[in-house]
């Protein structure tokens, strides 16, 4: 996210603050709380805050999806977060970043709330249907450059990928990069609807998108696709398996490319923000966040596979 954007999104973010410290007194089931950040959790944050609303008719919960960088910058670095605010992160808290919050004088609490894959997609008329994790890197860093090299057509490959210094982009420069550049041909996109949108309409792109972005429909039996895309099976060796992104395959952790969605507060989280916490990681709010295509973390999780 480029500074003048981040800039803007806090000015709202510091005004929005400000009037939610003028209602009336908090409790667990009443009140103003704006949760911030993860794209990827974006909609089933919305999801979350509605469903809370319905139920508790004093609470408002607005949900900003702005980016995991920009959820905590807000959190920790805002003089307007104070008790108004939770952020939610596609990515854990580095130590510098705890012992900086510390030295303000913070606690921070963490929560692991969902499960989340990161999808690597392709355009949906592209005949290549699986990779291995070494194929994944060797695209991306531009060893491989023709869909023909991994069993496609002739056809040259055009990588779509995020902005430098958001939550998904770095866990793919350590888990996938492993310390190789990207390709200099590598387009740059400013969020994950956006790599969604381009891979769509590129029949030679690759992309990536967390789960809730693969398909508009998780419910749906099949699940209703976003339209253009797929999601290719990946496996760590070339003898497989070859594993697709699912809530199943993210809450046992076959897929290759898992990860935790985390809720953060400043400190042990009082009022409505302790109520909405606890609201998320009940059974309940778990079910939100798997209508969404994430894996719950508190409750056990059966796939009928069959019933598929």
């Amino acid at each position: 996210m480029n500074k003048g954007r981040l800039a803007a999104l806090l000015g709202a973010f510091a005004a929005l603050s400000f009037l939610l410290t003028c209602g009336e007194a908090e409790d667990p089931t009443s009140g103003r709380l704006v949760v911030i950040g993860s794209e990827s959790a974006g909609r089933a944050m919305d999801d979350e805050a509605r469903e809370f609303m319905a139920m508790y008719g004093k609470a408002v919960v607005r949900a900003v999806g702005v980016g995991s960088e920009a959820g905590l910058k807000a959190l920790f670095d805002s003089p307007h977060s104070k008790d108004t605010v939770l952020a939610v992160s596609a990515r854990p808290l580095s130590q510098s970043e705890l012992a900086a919050a510390r030295g303000q004088g913070l606690d921070p609490k963490e929560y692991r709330i969902a499960l989340d894959g990161i999808a690597i997609i392709v355009n949906e008329s592209n005949p290549v249907d699986s990779l291995t994790l070494d194929q994944v890197r060797d695209i991306l860093s531009g060893q491989i450059v023709n869909w023909r090299q991994v069993g496609g057509p002739d056809r040259p490959i055009r990588v779509k990928f995020g902005q430098p210094g958001s939550a998904t982009y770095g866990q793919m420069r350590d888990s996938v990069l492993g310390g190789a550049g990207l390709a200099t041909a590598t387009q740059h996109y400013a969020s994950m609807y956006e790599i969604v949108r381009a891979v769509a309409g590129d029949k030679d792109a690759v992309g990536y998108c967390g789960l809730s972005f693969l398909y508009r429909d998780w419910m749906a039996k099949p699940p209703f696709p976003e339209p253009g895309i797929r999601a290719v099976g990946l496996a760590r060796t070339p003898a497989g398996p070859f594993v697709t992104p699912d809530p199943g395959t993210v809450y046992d952790k076959s897929y290759p490319l898992w990860r935790y969605i985390y809720l953060y507060a400043r400190h042990e989280p009082k009022g409505i923000m302790s109520g909405f916490v606890t609201f998320v990681m009940s059974s309940k709010g778990q079910q939100v966040l798997v209508q969404q295509g994430l894996a719950p973390t508190t409750v056990k999780f059966i796939v009928n596979r069959e019933a598929e």
